[in-house]
C-alpha cells in the first residue's frame, strides 16, 4: 500500500466516521450543558474584566480576545489565552492575561486524538505522526468555530450591564473577539458605552 492509498484508507475508515461522532457529541454537549458551558466562560470574562480594572489603565481597554493556541492543545495546557488591549490592540502590549479552558471540548478532542494515534499504528510505515497531527489540528479548528458561535450567541443573550467586574472597566468602546492566536477572528461582541448600547 502506497502512502497516498494508505491516508485515504486511514481517513474513509476510521478518522471520516469517528469525526462525525464526535461532532454529534459537541453539539449535544453544548444542548445539554449549556449552562455548565456558558459558566465557565463568564467566569473567565469575569477575570479578565477584574485583572484589567485592577491594572488602572489610563487610556482605557478596547480589545478582550480569545486566541486559541494550537501548541498549548498538543501540550494539554489551557487551550485560549485571554488579553486585553489598548486601540492599538495587537501592535500595543497586552494590558492584562488570563486562560480559559473549555474543558469539556478538550477533554473530547484530547480523548479522539489518542484513539487516531492509535489506529494510526496499522499504518505506521505509511502514515507518521505529524499528519496525524494535522488532521487533529484541522478537528480543533472546526470545533473552536462551533464553540465561537455558541459564545456569540451568548453574549448576545447576555446583559453585560448586569456584571460588576465588567462596570469595572475603563472603556468608551469595547470589542470581545475570538479566533486564532494572532490569526483570523470574529467580534464576537461590540459594545459602544457612549450610544448608550451593548452591542450590536
Amino acid at each position: 500500500m502506497h502512502k497516498l492509498e494508505a491516508i485515504k484508507t486511514y481517513l474513509t475508515s476510521w478518522v471520516d466516521k469517528e469525526s462525525k461522532l464526535l461532532e454529534e457529541k459537541v453539539f449535544a454537549a453544548l444542548r445539554t450543558e449549556k449552562t455548565a458551558i456558558s459558566n465557565g466562560f463568564m467566569d473567565s470574562l469575569k477575570a479578565i474584566c477584574e485583572k484589567t480594572a485592577d491594572a488602572q489603565v489610563a487610556d482605557g481597554i478596547s480589545y478582550i480576545s480569545y486566541s486559541h493556541i494550537c501548541f498549548n492543545f498538543l501540550n494539554k495546557q489551557p487551550l485560549y489565552l485571554i488579553e486585553s488591549f489598548n486601540e492599538d490592540w495587537f501592535f500595543s502590549s497586552s494590558i492584562s492575561t488570563h486562560t480559559y479552558d473549555p474543558a469539556w471540548l478538550t477533554d473530547m478532542l484530547h480523548e479522539f486524538y489518542d484513539r487516531a494515534q492509535k489506529e494510526h499504528r496499522r499504518y505506521v510505515e505509511k502514515i507518521n505522526a505529524t499528519e496525524v497531527e494535522k488532521i487533529m489540528l484541522i478537528l480543533l479548528d472546526t470545533h473552536t468555530k462551533h464553540l465561537m458561535s455558541f459564545v456569540e450567541g451568548l453574549l448576545r443573550e447576555t446583559k453585560l450591564d448586569d456584571i460588576d467586574e465588567y462596570n469595572r472597566l475603563n472603556k468608551d468602546e469595547l470589542k470581545i473577539t475570538m479566533g486564532n492566536y494572532r490569526g483570523l477572528f470574529r467580534v464576537v461582541r461590540e459594545c459602544k458605552e457612549e450610544r448608550g448600547e451593548q452591542g450590536k
